[in-house]
């Protein structure tokens, strides 16, 4: 396989991470409402306030790049949203939860931005559209594996091991690659073996 598409299973896998965070209240969401004392609405608001800090970090965001790395960027981007995660497993209050959920959001904006970059930087032409078309799906199939898996965690565990389990997965990725250079990325990509780039396609 070309080291450009295992790249790109790579994104797939790592982006998947953005799904499975946005999507832990709206799974949980009648655990929270019962060992909070919540209604809806609040439980609504937490929801929201995953994509709210985009309205104020989308262009700072932006304009960083020119400082840093695209790699570093998106590392940064999805220890938020672990960090975030984990602010609201062991928040016992609505107010720290919320706050969890505003630290992952700024995660989101910050990784959602470069994996798109990366993607033009790697694919030009018709490939493009494709790879696009791969990363694009990423969310939604996140989004739709936590729906599952999410409400069984919770039931067995309570609701913060949901918050934790998708912050785990959020830090795997950096804490995995954390001190390695593009060359050894690159090697390391090279020889990677093909089979659990299947997971991609047959997820999609």
């Amino acid at each position: 396989m070309d080291t450009r598409w295992k790249v790109m299973c790579l994104l797939f896998l790592t982006r998947i991470a953005l799904g499975f965070q946005f999507q832990v209240v709206g799974s949980i969401s009648s655990r929270l409402i019962e060992a909070l004392q919540l209604d809806y609405r609040l439980a609504g608001i937490l929801v929201g306030l995953f994509l709210f800090a985009g309205i104020f970090l989308s262009f700072p965001a932006g304009l960083i790049q020119r400082f840093t790395t695209e790699k570093a960027l998106v590392v940064c981007g999805l220890l938020l949203l672990g960090l975030g995660g984990f602010v609201s497993s062991y928040a016992s209050s609505y107010g720290l939860i919320a706050v969890g959920r505003v630290i992952s959001g700024a995660g989101f904006v910050f990784s959602t931005l470069y994996y798109t970059k990366m993607v033009t930087d790697w694919f030009s032409g018709k490939e493009l559209a494709t790879a696009m078309a791969i990363l694009v799906m990423s969310w939604p199939v996140g989004i739709a594996l936590r729906q599952v898996v999410h409400p069984f965690i919770a039931g067995a565990f309570g609701y913060s091991a949901a918050f934790l389990g998708a912050s785990l997965y959020c830090s795997l990725p950096p804490s995995s690659s954390g001190g390695c250079t593009d060359l050894q990325l690159s090697k390391a990509i090279k020889n990677l073996p093909l089979w659990p780039y299947g997971i991609c396609p047959g997820t999609i």
